[in-house]
């Protein structure tokens, strides 16, 4: 008999083997509800800018056969996206031009903090050379 019988004469590993069943169901529903948030509290303005540099392209260009189907595929999304938060009744959320971006700079923390990440101007003043060459003679 393998491992793979349902059968098991240890019923430990079946209470186990049960327990990360309902698990792994428990966290599908969660990652589902989670996914639905994600979706309803979507910014649009990032995906209508990248639909419009689409569009631009037939300006200058014809589009290829990806391209289009990027396109397609770019605005059925929106257009879910927007219905769902309607639905929701919740307002499309919309970055104004003067909301911050959100992120870590560790190099402007680093300048908030008044320190640098290498000092330059005292390497140059030291009178200590890194020179590794022994003169033998």
């Amino acid at each position: 008999m393998g491992r793979g019988d349902s059968l098991s004469a240890n019923p430990n590993e079946a209470y186990r083997k049960k327990a990360q069943e309902r698990e792994a169901k428990r966290n599908k529903e969660v990652r589902e509800k989670m996914r639905e948030v994600a979706v309803l509290h979507k910014d649009t303005t990032k995906m209508e800018r990248k639909i419009e540099q689409y569009r631009k392209i037939t300006r200058v260009r014809k589009m290829t056969v990806a391209e289009k189907e990027k396109l397609q595929a770019m605005e059925t999304e929106l257009k879910d996206v927007l219905s769902r938060q309607k639905a929701a009744g919740i307002a499309p959320r919309k970055r104004e031009p003067t909301d911050k971006v959100i992120g870590y700079d560790p190099m402007a923390a680093a300048e908030a903090r008044g320190s640098r990440t290498r000092p330059e101007d005292e390497s140059s003043e030291s009178g200590d050379s890194d020179d590794d060459s022994v003169d033998v003679t």
